[in-house]
């Protein structure tokens, strides 16, 4: 009797344990269907769901003459989305063949990319060529998650002209992914260097998208959402193509491998660049289509650096040209004036002279059109090396020049604290004598000259150069503009009237001095002729401006290494442009 009152105990908790059992499941699936079911069905919907943004056909680049120089042309490119391929060991052989990759490269891509983000797409090859794209079209056609898909890339009406200023896009890195985020995402092309680098966000405009719905296999049910992308805008730039084209042709006739020059053309009065030429340079073609890892070693590799671009990422010592600084500050320090006559005894403490047997009695003109280093070297100790460097940092040498474009080169203006916390060492006589001739550790580069040369000109006026004049929506409504005249960034501490002396000397030096291999007919040229002592060849410049009384255009060249004297291997080249730029009536025929 005991033991079945004790089993019907038992079997009654059971029960109860059995229903609260029911209750507690009950009630969970209460909560389930009915309590939390909005919240799990936006979620199953969302886990079906799948977001792809559109990329916006990319902003034109114009030269001042609105001619074409960068735009979109259509190519196509072949994409899986790794979820959806169904039976890869069959498809695998097929893309290999018709893409001529190895299978194992690729099943090392898909293997990456299942176990990263299978619904993402994995672009294969960015540029087919018509051979392939025709393989494709019939080989992969139905296959389940592979697409070939017409896309654009860039291209490049005048091939390899400026391809170091107007730059080149690629595909975003994990790096840049990370550290711009936003409305960047994986796949995406964006601007690597020159102006596509610095006007990216304009440029690429904004992305279109399309939403759609994938079954339990990752395959694509049905399009909820679609969203057309807006094109950039448009780049209207103060380059001169027909000028970059010609600097650029000479350029190549003038230097030798594997070393390199620049050229640079200003407009005197407001800072606009009309040329800023580098050889050797790049093709950005291969960079557009998806340049090899094998063709972008070469280019690294390559001992003339064509990726340096030497006008604006260059430095050099800027030899005699610096002496239109050293001039200038001497005059406004009054260590001289436009009437001082100057002995040339032919050295100074040691230093030659350009001409080794000395100028003699030479007047402060004449010290600039025959470039005598004897009385730069004593100026230069006079003025001492803090007034040294205040005016030259004043003409805009030792910082970046601010021109809109990425990775420009500082220059160095040296001083007594910076050689002795650099080089351990005191600042001697010699550094403040080799400096006021452009020479020893002082570092420009051709643009920072150009600038300097423009203040000379214009009366003491430091611009910023810039590249872009405007800037202009796809519907053609200006969004910027340089204009009005632009402002001067700031004023050199020298009066007009002493540079005007400084500039009867450059135009001395091109009617009877050192750099009269720049003269034109019918054309005022002043110049500077400047040439830097290495450890081989001598580096040659030659800065200028024309008309010499009216200044339009400065011109710089630079040849880096090519021996010989700046007035017989820079000038010439300042001649060609002045004539083609500002057609003289006496040089016509």
């Amino acid at each position: 009797m005991d033991g079945g009152l004790a089993t019907l105990r038992r079997l009654n908790l059971l029960g109860l344990a059995m229903l609260g059992c029911l209750v507690c499941l009950g009630w969970r699936f209460y909560q389930l269907q009915i309590v939390e079911f909005s919240m799990h069905q936006r979620k199953a919907r969302r886990d079906t769901l799948v977001l792809e943004r559109t990329a916006a056909p990319r902003g034109r680049l114009y030269d001042c003459n609105q001619r074409l120089l960068v735009s979109d042309e259509p190519h196509y490119q072949l994409w899986v989305r790794p979820g959806e391929v169904q039976k890869w060991a069959a498809v695998e052989p097929l893309l290999s063949e018709a893409l001529e990759i190895p299978r194992s490269e690729l099943r090392v891509r898909m293997s990456r990319a299942l176990a990263r983000a299978p619904l993402d797409p994995l672009v294969l090859q960015r540029t087919l060529s018509n051979h392939q794209v025709a393989r494709c079209a019939v080989r992969l056609r139905g296959l389940p998650g592979v697409y070939l898909e017409a896309a654009a890339r860039r291209r490049y009406s005048l091939g390899r002209m400026a391809a170091d200023v107007l730059g080149y896009t690629g595909e975003i890195s994990e790096k840049e992914l990370k550290a711009l985020g936003g409305d960047y995402s994986a796949r995406d092309l964006l601007g690597k260097t020159g102006l596509e680098k610095q006007y990216d966000i304009p440029l690429r405009g904004h992305k279109g998208s399309e939403t759609y719905t994938v079954d339990a296999r990752g395959r694509t049910v049905a399009v909820e959402e679609a969203r057309s992308p807006g094109a950039g805008s448009d780049l209207h730039l103060t380059l001169d193509a027909k000028l970059q084209q010609k600097a650029e042709r000479l350029l190549e006739a003038a230097v030798h491998a594997p070393y390199g020059g620049a050229v640079v053309v200003l407009e005197a009065q407001s800072g606009r660049v009309r040329v800023l030429a580098t050889r050797p340079g790049f093709d950005p073609r291969p960079f557009s289509r998806g340049i090899s890892a094998k063709e972008y070693s070469r280019l690294l590799r390559d001992p003339s650096a064509p990726l340096l671009s030497r006008a604006f990422e260059g430095a050099y010592s800027p030899g005699s040209t610096f002496k239109l600084v050293t001039s200038s500050a001497g005059l406004a320090e009054n260590l001289c004036t436009p009437s001082t006559v100057f002995f040339c005894p032919g050295s100074y403490r040691g230093q030659n002279c350009f001409v080794t047997s000395g100028h003699g009695t030479i007047g402060f003109r004449d010290t600039l059109a025959q470039s005598c280093d004897t009385v730069y070297y004593r100026m230069a100790d006079q003025l001492g090396p803090k007034r040294l460097v205040r005016y030259s940092r004043a003409f805009g040498l030792g910082s970046p020049t601010g021109i809109d474009l990425p990775h420009e080169e500082a220059g160095l203006v040296p001083d007594p604290q910076w050689k002795l916390k650099n080089w351990h060492e005191p600042w001697g006589w010699y550094d403040t004598t080799n400096m006021g001739i452009g020479q020893g550790m002082l570092l420009v580069s051709p643009l920072q000259m150009a600038v300097m040369t423009a203040a000379v000109a214009n009366g003491g006026k430091v611009y910023k150069p810039f590249l872009v004049e405007k800037v202009v929506s796809p519907a053609g409504a200006l969004q910027w503009s340089a204009r009005p005249r632009p402002r001067p960034r700031s004023q050199v501490p020298v009066k007009p009237a002493l540079l005007q002396a400084v500039r009867n000397g450059m135009i001395g030096a091109v009617q009877h001095g050192t750099g009269g291999a720049a003269a034109v007919p019918g054309l005022e040229v002043a110049g500077k002729t400047g040439t830097v002592e290495t450890n081989g060849p001598n580096h040659t410049w030659f800065v200028s401006f024309a008309p010499a009384r009216h200044p339009k255009l400065v011109v710089v060249v630079f040849l880096e290494k090519s021996g010989g004297y700046g007035g017989e291997k820079a000038a010439p080249i300042a001649r060609e442009l002045y004539t083609l730029a500002l057609r003289p009536p006496k040089a016509k025929k």
